[in-house]
């Protein structure tokens, strides 16, 4: 009875408590095409948080009362909506996410101008890392900052690893992205997963700064056909981008995107731009746990270059100037012209089981780099502003010319372009003395690569691994080819410095379209093996990781230079060099939307080809270099509330061995040369932190703050040597000792970055937004020889000056601080749904106020002894002071996106 009497009890207690416990049920689509979405997180104030696979979800076991529920996903805006449990389960129906449109996720910023990332290498600027849904910090950084070439955690473009469905897409030469192979295919971004740096991920260990994936798999793509119709006054004046992607069975998926930019010029003036693009993709799924795909890219982009003017430049003739281009026959001509064409296939197979998953990839690429340049022959430079055409180059002489230095403004302002007539009639005198004056030659890259690799993913309870190998074959021939002659029938293919053949084997004159001054290749194969390891818990998680590798490079010169007779021609030796890293962190769970997360970090790097070999162009002959490594330590905290988010990063870097190589015409303390800069064991820091704070009041208004404070400076004095590109020496470098860089700033963008936006979003699908931004402590690139033991020694006795007091030195060695720059940016946007098409209207306005600004700099090297240099700055402008790269002023973007 008593037995009896418990049960009854037990199914009161059972009947009162499903009657006090209800559910909420709902089902996600696209705004649009209506079709279900997938792979959402699901967040229920205070208590519930997860994530959904399918496009149905259920959050069962709720007591009555007042809930706020918020669903994100990547590229698509968040939905919210505060709901109240009374006595039943509530259905709330077909949810519609609105996409993101890529255009709005990327108002100046990189995803709309790709290729003006790789306009400024000289800066060494790398960019924010790329995803649809970001961070307040993350946000301000990719897609206001970039403006001034800000550089998260000052790190180099080579720290930042881009894969493309799980192939790397860093180049061997320089170990960068070339964001031009892209082609302006920003809809590729939204299919992207990025990861903070240093954290653990799924794709590979990677270095040291974020990774992403591009992933654009046609399953996951959104369906049907969109048209994207843009015009600027940045890079390009016009831009038409059109992709489809439907499913042609149901075991065969297929994407297609396809982008045209043209431009007579962009904001710089002389700057032509016109660029091609095509991406396509096919997937096949013969089981849902086995997948193919087959997907490549087609990119072709010319584009006029610019070049940094000095200030006395920047004062006659503007921010805008650009000496590189004039007219002929009406058109505009640079002489300066980039053109790469390098399109790469992708053939992949995927397991995915519950809980062991492989990918295997094979990837092709070929394709050519060029650039022009104007080259000159026993004639004057032609361009316009060369340092003996300005006016400061006639005021200083002894005695000045005033009439002169009048003369020669007049003549800059009258005709500040080159003359391409003058070239041409130039040349013909020349021709008849069998010589070339002018001649358009071509600086080409032909390259090959053949990528492989295969990583598997492992889950048991609460242990995850992850396994990767790779290998990599990269062949590169590198060559100066003559593009055209001006109006000449051949060039004498020699050094006109040394009078020396650049190829013995072939002394002819050289005509069109053939190669002359250096052809070699490069053979380049690696392979790289890494291993990750994480353990995950309620409250911690904890992980590690390591990667080996071995490089191996070889240089095989075709011409016999004369200067070089010994090696200039045949193979080098087999260099080989290894590469790993070493990574370990953990991560602890206040609770579910807060976290603590720290990572070290200690790799060594794959050299440079530049660096094994300093004089690549011309011969093999190898050089001692260093080690390079980074020592790097992070600690991470991110917390967030229903209508409060902040992200807090402090980082540490310890960049050790170093090397660089650079060529200059130099006036030192024995002697004026042409010669080659040697600098070794170079040590840099990087330390600060990196805050950002989003409030979201209502579901309509957003406000954001960030803000970058860094310290990144030279750490050590690096070694000095130098080389002279002379027949008549024996190659062999001279050691000028160290260089006083030690504390010295490093030129990577803005190390103080602040940004300030508010948006504001109504319920009938129009938007507006304004950004405020501001940025201090940019230095410009310091040069290294004028700190050597040389800039103290006169160059006609060959002993110290006598005559050098500390603070005029200082002054002159002083590292130019440029100044504070503010700048505030509005944008806005109105979508309309008419039955079955989605229409999206954007525009934006950078620089509202139209403001002149520099963006970077750089010493030049010429004058490096302290009368030489003491002399140039007696002038009111220097001729060879630093040179600078002025941001753009007032420019506009706007786009229409058609969705069927």
């Amino acid at each position: 009875m008593r037995l009896l009497g418990f049960f009854f009890v037990l199914c009161i207690c059972h009947h009162a408590y499903s009657q006090d416990r209800y559910s909420i049920r709902g089902e996600l689509a696209e705004m649009g095409s209506f079709s279900p979405l997938t792979d959402y997180e699901v967040s229920l104030y205070p208590i519930h948080e997860i994530n959904y696979a399918d496009a149905r979800f259920l959050i069962p076991n709720l007591s009555p009362g007042a809930y706020r529920i918020e669903i994100q996903k990547t590229s698509y805006h968040p939905f919210e909506i505060v709901i109240e449990i009374t006595n039943q389960d509530i259905d709330l129906g077909p949810i519609l996410l609105q996409p993101i449109e890529e255009i709005e996720l990327s108002a100046n910023s990189q995803l709309v101008d790709l290729d003006a990332l790789d306009a400024r290498i000289e800066q060494h600027a790398p960019m924010g890392i790329l995803k649809a849904y970001k961070t307040a910090l993350e946000s301000q950084e990719a897609f206001h900052f970039s403006s001034l070439y800000y550089s998260p955690e000052g790190l180099d473009r080579s720290a930042q690893e881009i894969y493309f469905f799980g192939i790397k897409l860093n180049r061997f030469r320089n170990q960068r992205v070339q964001w031009a192979n892209l082609g302006g295919l920003s809809p590729l971004f939204r299919h992207s997963h990025s990861f903070t740096p240093l954290q653990y991920n799924s794709i590979a260990l990677g270095s040291i700064g974020a990774l992403q994936n591009i992933a654009a798999y046609p399953s996951e793509m959104r369906k049907g056909l969109h048209f994207r119709l843009a015009s600027s006054n940045k890079s390009y004046t016009y831009g038409i981008n059109a992709t489809y992607v439907s499913p042609l069975h149901p075991k065969w998926q297929l994407a297609w995107s396809s982008t045209v930019r043209w431009a007579e010029s962009g904001y710089i003036d002389g700057t032509p731009y016109l660029s091609n693009a095509m991406f396509a993709a096919l997937e096949f799924q013969p089981q849902p746990k086995h997948r193919f795909l087959l997907a490549g890219i087609y990119a072709d982009r010319q584009r006029g270059r610019s070049e940094a003017i000095t200030q006395e430049v920047y004062e006659l003739l503007g921010p805008r100037y650009n000496s590189n281009w004039g007219y002929q026959q009406g058109h505009i001509r640079n002489a300066r012209e980039e053109r790469i064409r390098e399109p790469f296939a992708l053939l992949q197979y995927r397991y995915l089981g519950n809980q062991w998953q492989l990918n295997s990839n094979v990837f092709y690429q070929s394709g050519s780099q060029q650039r022009d340049f104007l080259g000159y022959y026993n004639t004057p430079n032609p361009n316009p502003v060369y340092y003996r055409n300005l006016p400061s180059y006639f005021i200083q002489k002894n005695p000045a010319n005033f009439d002169a230095a009048n003369t020669a403004k007049s003549a800059i302002l009258k005709q500040p372009q080159l003359h391409w007539q003058s070239l041409y009639q130039t040349n013909r005198h020349a021709a008849l003395l069998g010589e070339s004056a002018y001649l358009l030659e071509t600086d080409v890259w032909e390259e090959e690569q053949l990528q492989a690799n295969i990583y598997t993913d492992h889950e048991y309870k609460n242990w995850q691994l992850h396994t990767r190998l790779d290998y990599r074959m990269h062949w590169a021939s590198n060559f100066a080819k003559i593009k055209d002659l001006l109006g000449n029938n051949a060039h004498k293919d020699i050094d006109y410095f040394q009078n020396t053949k650049n190829n013995s084997n072939d002394p002819n004159p050289k005509t069109t379209d053939e190669r002359f001054k250096y052809h070699y290749d490069l053979h380049h194969q690696s392979w790289d093996a890494s291993l990750r390891l994480q353990y995950q818990s309620k409250r911690w998680n904890a992980f590690g990781g390591f990667a080996y590798g071995q490089n191996q490079l070889q240089r095989i010169g075709h011409f016999k230079n004369e200067k070089y007779p010994e090696s200039s021609m045949g193979s080098s030796t087999k260099t080989k060099s290894p590469q790993y890293t070493t990574r370990i962190g953990g991560l602890y769970f206040f609770n579910n939307r807060s976290f603590l997360s720290t990572a070290f970090s200690y790799q060594r790097y794959q050299p440079k080809a530049s660096n094994l070999f300093p004089n690549l162009r011309y011969h093999n002959q190898e050089q001692p270099i260093g080690k390079p490594k980074s020592y790097s330590g992070q600690l991470l905290w991110q917390s967030s509330t229903p209508k409060w988010q902040w992200q807090t990063i402090l980082y540490y870097h310890l960049f050790t061995g170093g090397n660089q190589v650079r060529n200059h015409y130099v006036e030192t303390g024995f002697g004026s040369y042409f010669l080659r800069e040697i600098q070794t064991e170079i040590q840099q820091q990087h330390l600060g932190i990196r805050m950002g704070i989003g409030y979201q009041p209502t579901a309509s208004l957003q406000l954001q703050f960030a803000t970058a404070i860094g310290n990144h400076q030279y750490h050590n004095n690096p070694n000095i040597s130098i080389s002279l590109d002379d027949a008549s020496t024996d190659n062999q470098p001279l050691s000028l000792g160290t260089a006083a860089q030690k504390g010295l700033r490093l030129s990577n963008g803005p190390q103080t970055s602040t940004g300030l936006s508010l948006r504001y979003r109504a319920p009938k699908y129009w938007w507006i937004a304004s950004q405020i931004s501001y940025f201090d402590q940019r230095f410009v690139q310091t040069t290294a020889i004028r700190r050597t033991k040389s800039f103290w020694q006169n160059p006609d006795t060959k002993k110290p000056f006598t005559d050098i007091t500390a603070e005029k030195a200082n002054e002159l060695l002083q590292q130019e601080q440029l100044p504070p720059v503010y700048l505030l940016q509005l944008q806005a946007g109105k979508s309309w749904l008419y039955r079955n098409t989605y229409i999206g209207l954007f525009a934006s306005v950078q620089n509202l106020f139209n403001q002149v600004y520099k963006t970077g700099g750089y010493e030049q090297a010429r004058k490096a002894n302290y009368q030489a240099l003491l002399d140039d700055h007696k002038r009111n402008a220097p001729l060879f002071g630093n040179k600078y790269w002025f941001g753009r002023g007032r420019t506009f973007f706007i786009q229409l996106s058609i969705s069927f």
